[in-house]
């Protein structure tokens, strides 16, 4: 059962075993479609209980997974494209959390998070702060079974808040959305 009434979600397993996931309006105007991109961008933002379907949404799928979108840019969010995501089992598991090589971005407190150009720096990671349990942060399944709903809702805002910036840069440019999900 979700945890807001307003949203659902329709899974089906690809030839690869993959979950793909559309999320749908269950009341409204829009009762029975799909969630848009710019949709998906504005609630995670400013609705919290949305940010907690979406969570929910997540800590149901495999034990530990890899979180995918398909590629998006700012004239697709523009023109209403739908949102979707896969999630792909990792059946040999993740690294523990080991936030040392970062630990000069990951030194604020929980609940919050923070964005940060990862080594090479050809992309943005968005980052949860880590709390007292460092064990939750590995990967983002672990984080979305046992964190607080706070940090869950701050994480998901500013994933949208840096996705919402970086379509903007980068314009007709193909951006995605994903987790490599190997642990920090």
């Amino acid at each position: 059962k979700a945890s807001d009434a307003r949203f659902g979600r329709k899974t089906s397993i690809l030839p690869d075993g993959a979950e793909r996931v559309e999320l749908i309006w269950l009341a409204g105007d829009r009762q029975g479609a799909r969630l848009r991109w710019e949709e998906v961008i504005r609630l995670w933002q400013e609705d919290e209980a949305f940010a907690d379907f979406y969570s929910e949404t997540l800590s149901s799928s495999f034990s530990s997974f890899f979180w995918e979108c398909p590629p998006i840019t700012a004239e697709l969010v523009a023109q209403g494209a739908e949102f979707e995501h896969v999630t792909v089992s990792n059946t040999w598991g993740f690294a523990k959390a080991s936030p040392q090589a970062f630990s000069e971005y990951l030194s604020c407190q929980s609940p919050e998070a923070v964005t940060f150009a990862n080594l090479g720096g050809d992309a943005t990671l968005v980052s949860p702060c880590p709390g007292s349990d460092i064990s939750i942060f590995g990967h983002l399944a672990l984080f979305m079974r046992h964190a607080v709903k706070a940090q869950q809702r701050n994480f998901w805002a500013l994933v949208a808040k840096t996705l919402e910036s970086t379509l903007a840069e980068r314009g007709s440019s193909r951006t995605w959305l994903s987790t490599e999900g190997s642990g920090v």
